[in-house]
């Protein structure tokens, strides 16, 4: 079973993995996805917070390619168990 951390960076890692390959339809379904996760009192917010984020950033490959290397590093670290929740992770929406 998969915990909530490697379930929010898998989702990430999806909206990154859209957001390269540039196709509009796949980034709406990858935000969209990911906003499905939260409660609904939350929805509205997530979303408006993911798009701002994938906004600011879809225009520079460099940091997209980046952010898609560090949340794969971080999910194997975490599948690996070497995960430590007091250590200062970096942030991977931004």
């Amino acid at each position: 079973m998969k915990t909530i951390e490697e379930i929010e960076l898998l989702s990430w890692k999806a909206i990154w993995l859209a957001v390269q390959s540039g196709k509009n339809t796949h980034i709406q379904r990858a935000i969209n996805d990911h906003v499905e996760r939260f409660k609904a009192s939350e929805q509205d917010l997530v979303r408006l917070r993911t798009i701002h984020i994938v906004r600011d950033t879809q225009r520079q490959p460099h940091e997209v390619a980046s952010r898609i290397q560090r949340v794969s590093r971080t999910i194997r670290t975490l599948q690996k168990g070497n995960f430590n929740a007091h250590r200062q992770e970096e942030c991977h929406a931004s």
